[in-house]
């Protein structure tokens, strides 16, 4: 465990690619694994996004990148979760510390009109907009890379990501 762990983050709104980007960016690496932050609470058709359920989703987060730090196996880690707001970077930059981590952030962003198209064709509603909306204004406030995925294919998408986060 004396190598620095590469940890690239990929935040940004429901809809913008974060996990198809994540998906096409692990062709291109070695000794890297991938957590989705939506795996730590998957839920059915009725997220509960309560304190206690938030807490719980961030404690397995963090619970698994330490693991993945420590794991001889891999030189890198692809984190792919929403990542709107800045109390969960620190929270989750915290729960590094002491561990060798290089921590590397980038925002996928779209088009409004591109995210509504996106969520309405994955079978969201007006309320699941609003939110990734929301959720696309706080990730655009972030200090980190941003990458508009409107008019790009999933695989310049994840070019992009390698380019920024090098």
């Amino acid at each position: 465990m004396d190598e620095m762990t590469k940890v690239i983050a990929i935040a940004g709104a429901m809809g913008t690619g974060k996990s198809a980007a994540a998906r096409a960016l692990m062709a291109h690496l070695k000794r890297t694994v991938w957590l989705d932050g939506d795996w730590c609470w998957q839920q059915g058709r009725d997220w509960h996004f309560d304190e206690w359920t938030k807490a719980m989703a961030l404690d397995n987060i963090c619970y698994l990148l330490q693991n993945f730090v420590k794991n001889p196996s891999f030189d890198r880690i692809v984190f792919s979760w929403v990542l709107h707001l800045p109390e969960t970077w620190a929270a989750l930059q915290s729960a590094l510390e002491g561990l060798p981590t290089q921590w590397n952030g980038v925002v996928l962003t779209c088009s409004e009109g591109e995210l509504r198209r996106r969520i309405l064709c994955r079978g969201g509603d007006e309320a699941e907009v609003e939110r990734a909306l929301q959720r696309d204004n706080a990730c655009r406030r972030l200090p980190f890379p941003q990458v508009d995925t409107t008019k790009l294919t999933i695989e310049e998408v994840a070019r992009s990501i390698l380019d920024v986060t090098a």
